[in-house]
């Protein structure tokens, strides 16, 4: 369950793990317009994201004035 400060915005799609430089990638498939947007559109991501199971949630987001 989501507290009013948390919203679904997509779905882990898998992750992926290279053994050889031992880097994890978590590879989301993102559903919220709106997050998609502030993805695409900004170089900083702001946003605090936590999974639960297989969903990916927004659980924070800094603003401007908190850097």
């Amino acid at each position: 369950m989501t507290t009013p400060s948390e919203y679904k915005v997509g779905e882990v799609i898998r992750v992926e793990w290279d053994q050889e430089t031992d880097i994890v990638r978590v590879i989301l498939e993102i559903h919220d317009p709106v997050f998609k947007s502030r993805v695409l559109h900004s170089k900083d991501l702001r946003d605090i994201l936590t999974i639960k199971g297989r969903d990916a949630i927004v659980v924070a987001t800094r603003s401007d004035d908190e850097e």
